[in-house]
């Protein structure tokens, strides 16, 4: 996932790159991204979900029923990822 955002963000600073709006790839590790930056206290807040979603639906011009289930699928993601960090 790093890879990635790090391969992005080199292109916007060589301004080679525009946000990809119709990449899937994209808008799913940034909202994967703001969902371990919000849940970094164990809680994801309605007032950080209603933000993800408005930057998914606004930014990433996605239609509310994809990004809530982007959200909702990496919300699961992270608790996938707790789970399975504390039985190692």
């Amino acid at each position: 996932m790093l890879d990635r955002v790090s391969g992005w963000i080199k292109g916007f600073s060589n301004g080679d790159h525009h946000v990809p709006v119709e990449d899937d790839a994209f808008a799913e590790t940034i909202t994967a991204l703001l969902v371990e930056a919000a849940m970094v206290d164990g809680v994801l807040e309605d007032t950080e979900r209603e933000h993800i979603l408005a930057l998914l639906t606004g930014q990433m011009e996605m239609s509310p029923a994809a990004a809530k289930t982007m959200l909702e699928e990496q919300v699961t993601a992270h608790y996938s990822r707790i789970r399975s960090e504390e039985h190692t």
